[in-house]
């Protein structure tokens, strides 16, 4: 079941699932950047021998299912999961396909890893609009305050991009590692064992975000954090022990709108700004 290790003193390769809906560019320049070897999962052997295991995707769960049991991967990547031993991360669908279904999907059941079901969030008791979409504080819960992975996120802001969550309940409890509120608390993060899924996009999440990654890639092989992980560790340290939480609401952000065109000589000027 092993895989085979990289060249000597390299880290092993990073296999990245990529079912055909997700930001996966944005993903494999992250883990590049950190220093890693990208192999794509071509059949389900690929699942069974990979060291670390990357499963981002957007879109709708049913189809998400369908393409896994189209392609054989369903029961290896259920049996990789399960067992909680190799590392694995799953982001936005990666993360609800780990539960029992979505009523997005009525009828077809996911790997059933979590306990569970993903439901939509209901327009008339959100804050906001539906998708939840933007930076929202996240709450790693008391059993995931000491993880090392999902350090840097702690009492810090990441990006979401959903219509869909799962709930925290006491069947699930054992399982999760954060929350977030939008009118109501939902799963930010799931955590067993060294399999980590996110209901937010690290890859969207800028230092905080490329930090997960790197803790993550880094566990359970004596590799150094980059200078970069490091830092936004301690700034998650700092922020948790001087007591600070993000709000539980939808950061607000100011852009700046720049009027851009070309003038008589043709270069491209800025005419005004707000």
């Amino acid at each position: 079941r092993a895989a085979a290790r990289g060249a000597a003193g390299a880290p092993p390769p990073v296999t990245l699932l990529d079912y055909g809906a997700g930001n996966v560019r944005s993903i494999r320049n992250a883990i590049a950047a950190l220093g890693y070897e990208v192999r794509d999962v071509e059949g389900p052997q690929d699942i069974a021998n990979a060291e670390r295991l990357v499963f981002p995707g957007v879109g709708a769960f049913g189809a998400a299912m369908d393409v896994l049991a189209e392609k054989g991967y369903t029961d290896a990547l259920k049996e990789y999961v399960a067992s909680g031993e190799r590392p694995f991360l799953g982001i936005c669908i990666g993360m609800q396909v780990l539960f029992e279904g979505s009523e997005e999907s009525p009828g077809v059941e996911g790997l059933g890893v979590v306990p569970g079901m993903v439901t939509r969030f209901d327009p008339a008791a959100t804050p906001g609009a539906v998708p939840h979409m933007g930076w929202n504080g996240i709450a790693l819960t008391e059993r995931a305050a000491g993880d090392a992975v999902l350090a840097p996120a702690a009492a810090r802001h990441v990006y979401y991009t959903h219509s869909y969550h799962a709930t925290p309940t006491d069947a699930n409890a054992e399982y999760i590692a954060a929350t977030t509120n939008y009118g109501e608390d939902f799963v930010a993060a799931v955590k067993h064992g060294n399999v980590y899924a996110t209901q937010f996009h690290p890859e969207k999440s800028g230092n905080v975000g490329l930090a997960l990654f790197d803790n993550f890639l880094g566990g359970g092989e004596g590799r150094q954090q980059t200078a970069l992980g490091r830092a936004a560790a301690q700034q998650a340290a700092e922020a948790a022990a001087s007591g600070a939480k993000p709000p539980a609401e939808l950061a607000k952000r100011v852009i700046a709108c720049l009027d851009v065109r070309a003038n008589d000589a043709g270069d491209m000027v800025v005419r005004k700004g707000d």
